[in-house]
């Protein structure tokens, strides 16, 4: 989860607390709102705050005073208000920018004071926010500008990137002077140039073209931003600058322009709001929305800070959290957690009406509210007890085998991941150069990209695991057991879940041999070996055994690789993994001066168990991966009972 470092004593005074306030009591406090103390320092008066990875309000310190301010009765929840759009300070969204970045929402901040302390806080949560709401800068990439420097209206369109030349930042007091764009990125690619910005320079730099924020300037075309990677010199925030003797000598941005480009329109709403919101209270001139103004399509307007309305009831509380609450407990307690909330009668029954504020982006739902509720009545109140069932629990069958085979597949030296079951449609299929059958789930009005379908398999989740893992030491061996969802019109819910083993193997070479041996010696222990050659004709055993005429029935199951057309891996290189099972019936027989049981007939029944090969380079480009991989994906469920062997 994400742990945000704030001023101890900054914290402890904006709460109104003496900064004598011991550890321990900061721990409770904090723990009383949910939220844990990763590490106090000392040293330099800092202390660490662990916070729930959807809680992006408060990855900043202001969100944070916020939020405990509120929840402490010190203040009440805020009312955002902004200004209406000026038609001059419009951003003019044009075609090109749909084949890289096609998103953009802006914002502007009027009357902040950057005093250093502000300026450090204003920079890290934009930090933060790249690194957890923005997926570091691959879904949104923040900009921001001094609005007293820049030149209205503004554009954000798309240019190849030899015709692109600006004066990017100065990171780290280093002067690169007025760059092309493609130069910039080959220099932040540089190993040898140590920047934090090397990791985001691949979103953009395989595009033919490169997105551009920019003003009305006649210098070249009036580059302001080049996201993801960086914004110019020109427009550059400041904060305030005394002298030696505590004179004000450069009052520092007092305006500030905010653009947040993005392939996700609904993430990067959600973190223009949180950015507005967060340093709302510093502005003394307010803050104001822009209009997008996108050809061919309605006008946009940003940031949209209204409330949105949910409705529950103290019933549905007490059901959910398991204690007793009436309905004014659960309206303050609401109230407590930012929400606006307050009782009416509706159809003869009283509910809640719960506005929820612009800054809880983590409330979709009405149990998210009783989350909330719980958090505000406090966990260590709720008494646990034992469950009015008069049953006796046990672990499934196909549990208990999951978790042996996860064993076997550790020891065998691949290290378990658990990933999201929903994913992109793009990663599902398309990524994986597989047509879309219609068998994939979908989710209606996806709040992200990334969660658009349930997926139908575990490769993309793997791979994009590995892609977000390249800097690991090689080899990476990694694996899930997992369920997918597939669409099925014989179940009453019109989908099943389908038990599946996926292991992946990510080195200099692909390493086929490494992960067919995997699926070998796993096979092994359900008692399927290989199809590497014809049964024996003739079966021996112990003749003390055998009783002449004796009709009898043999069962073998084994596997075997068939070319597929998987064009998830290479031609040539991947396979089917085919199940075969036999059935002979025998008679036993004197042959010779022995008795034997000799096959009278024999027949089998193949089924496919899932697929293997090296994972085709074009996938791995489409997830970021730049070492070769070989993988397979097989049905777990269809290695049913468990075999004594993995007990």
């Amino acid at each position: 989860m994400p742990v945000i470092e704030v001023n101890k004593k900054a914290f402890l005074k904006a709460l109104n607390k003496s900064e004598s306030m011991s550890n321990r009591e900061i721990e409770d406090m904090c723990g009383e709102f949910g939220i844990e103390v990763d590490k106090f320092n000392d040293e330099d008066g800092t202390m660490k705050l662990e916070i729930a990875a959807n809680r992006y309000d408060l990855c900043g310190f202001e969100g944070i005073v916020r939020a405990f301010r509120v929840f402490f009765g010190l203040s009440e929840s805020p009312v955002y208000r902004v200004a209406p759009p000026r038609p001059e300070f419009r951003v003019t969204v044009e075609p090109d920018v749909a084949r890289v970045r096609p998103f953009v929402v802006s914002a502007i901040l009027r009357g902040i004071t950057f005093t250093p302390e502000l300026y450090e806080s204003f920079i890290g949560l934009q930090e933060k926010l790249h690194e957890n709401a923005c997926r570091r800068r691959a879904l949104v990439a923040i900009g921001t500008h001094d609005l007293d420097v820049i030149q209205a209206p503004f554009f954000y369109r798309a240019r190849q990137p030899a015709s692109i030349e600006f004066e990017p930042l100065h990171v780290g007091g280093i002067n690169l002077g007025k760059m092309r764009a493609d130069k910039i990125l080959e220099h932040y690619a540089d190993p040898k140039v140590n920047s934090h910005l090397r990791p985001f320079v691949p979103l953009i730099q395989q595009s033919p073209v490169y997105p551009l924020v920019c003003d009305s300037h006649p210098d070249n075309v009036g580059v302001i931003s080049l996201p993801p990677i960086i914004n110019s010199e020109r427009s550059k925030i400041r904060p305030q600058r005394m002298d030696e003797s505590g004179h004000l000598v450069d009052p520092g941005t007092r305006n500030v322009f905010v653009d947040c480009t993005a392939t996700d329109l609904t993430r990067a709403k959600i973190v223009l709001n949180t950015l507005v919101t967060n340093f709302y209270p510093h502005c003394t001139g307010g803050a104001e929305q822009v209009e997008i103004v996108t050809p061919g399509q309605p006008t946009l307007v940003t940031p949209q800070l209204d409330c949105w309305e949910l409705e529950t009831s103290s019933d549905y509380m007490t059901r959910a959290i398991g204690v007793p609450l009436d309905t004014a407990t659960v309206v303050g307690y609401l109230n407590r957690m930012q929400h606006h909330a307050r009782a009416v009668q509706k159809g003869g029954k009283e509910v809640i009406m719960v506005q929820v504020p612009p800054t809880r982006s983590d409330v979709m739902h009405e149990c998210d509210l009783m989350e909330d509720v719980a958090i505000a009545y406090g966990f260590k109140n709720i008494i646990p007890k034992v469950p009015d069932m008069q049953t006796v629990g046990g672990v499934l069958p196909d549990r208990e085998m999951t978790e042996l085979v996860r064993q076997e597949i550790a020891c065998a030296g691949f290290t378990e991941v658990a990933t999201f079951a929903l994913i992109s449609e793009a990663e599902n299929f398309a990524f994986l150069q597989r047509p879309d059958d219609g068998s994939a789930c979908t989710i209606a009005n996806p709040k992200t990209k990334d969660f658009e379908v349930c997926r139908t398999c575990l490769l993309p989740c793997l791979l994009r695991t590995i892609s977000s893992n390249m800097a690991h030491p090689k080899p990476l061996r990694l694996f899930e057991v997992s369920e997918v969802v597939l669409k099925d019109a014989v179940m009453d819910t019109g989908a099943r879940n389908e038990l599946r083993m996926c292991a992946i193997h990510c080195a200099a070479t692909p390493g086929f041999e490494v992960v067919h041996g995997l699926l070998d010696c796993l096979l092994s222990k359900f008692g399927i070996r290989a199809t590497v050659a014809p049964p024996p004709v003739v079966l021996e055993e112990d003749e003390e055994k055998l009783v002449v005429g004796t009709r009898g029935i043999e069962m073998k199951t084994t596997y075997k690789l068939v070319p597929c057309g998987d064009n998830a891996y290479i031609e040539g290189h991947r396979a089917a993994i085919v199940l075969t099972a036999t059935r002979t019936q025998t008679i036993v027989q004197a042959v010779g001066d022995k008795l034997q049981r000799v096959p009278v007939s024999s027949e089998s029944k193949e089924e496919l168990l899932g697929t293997i090969g090296v994972v085709h380079p074009r996938v791995l480009e489409r997830f970021e991966v730049s070492e070769p991989c070989a993988a397979f994906e097989i049905q777990i469920g269809k290695l049913y009972p468990v075999p004594q062997s993995l007990i």
